[in-house]
């Protein structure tokens, strides 16, 4: 950022020395997981290792239950991702954010990374750049063959998803592929998609019912089901709104 005062040596040594020490901590518990995968296979006769709650916790990594997630949004930076996943054999990754995926995307595609893309309603990263390519950014990643999944990247606003999905689903993604970036797409990213993620026998009743196109600010949702049951429509919200509707009118 235009904040930073150190030159390129320094910023190069700086990297250098970041990724460095992200080998070594990643060669530790890759280390730790194998030494506890052969104890626990055979533990008879041999003393049990000393626990290390950090590498304990990266064993999931290792055997394939969790993914690591790189949030990462530069060209340069999603290259340099690409190239450090690449010598990880053993463990599985999702970029995240990824605002200039689009300039390699397929890299991206070729690399099989899935995308978590968003905000998809962000400013743009260069101040040449088109006002669209961030709202283009999903389309131009799902056209690459890159499995893409849309995030807002925040908390108390993920109620705007839809929104952000809308965006992509106008601006090239379509609105059945823009459904799928919201519901099986980070399923499947995440090993959940014989679980949730789509309308099949077996899978969790999460379900919602609209009046119309989800994306579209204008619909109503009438009905919501979670794991079969469903859920009041009544809420704080709701009940502010019949309150106030009618302010105005003389009880």
């Amino acid at each position: 950022g235009w904040w930073d005062s150190r030159d390129e040596k320094k910023v190069k040594e700086e990297y250098e020395k970041t990724l460095k020490e992200l080998d070594e901590y990643w060669e530790n518990a890759r280390f730790y997981n194998s030494m506890m995968n052969e104890y626990e296979s055979s533990s008879k006769g041999k003393s049990k290792p000393d626990k290390n709650i950090e590498w304990d916790a990266m064993r999931a990594v290792f055997n394939g239950k969790l993914k690591v997630v790189i949030e990462v949004d530069k060209e340069k930076d999603i290259l340099e991702a690409l190239k450090w996943i690449a010598k990880q054999k053993d463990a599985s990754f999702v970029l995240s954010s990824v605002q200039e995926g689009w300039r390699v995307a397929d890299k991206i595609a070729e690399a099989k990374a899935p995308c978590l893309v968003g905000p998809v309603l962000r400013t743009i990263a260069r101040s040449y750049e088109s006002y669209l390519t961030s709202y283009e950014n999903a389309a131009k990643l799902h056209k690459a063959g890159v499995l893409v999944a849309i995030r807002t990247g925040e908390t108390e606003n993920v109620r705007n998803l839809n929104f952000n999905a809308g965006y992509a689903a106008t601006y090239g993604l379509g609105t059945e592929e823009a459904l799928k970036a919201v519901t099986i797409n980070p399923a499947k990213i995440f090993g959940a998609d014989d679980k949730i993620g789509s309308i099949e026998k077996g899978k969790m009743a999460n379900l919602m019912i609209t009046n119309g196109d989800p994306f579209e600010p204008k619909t109503t949702i009438e009905a919501v089901f979670i794991n079969g049951f469903k859920i009041p429509m009544i809420s704080r919200h709701t009940q502010l709104y019949d309150e106030y509707i009618d302010r105005d009118k003389t009880n």
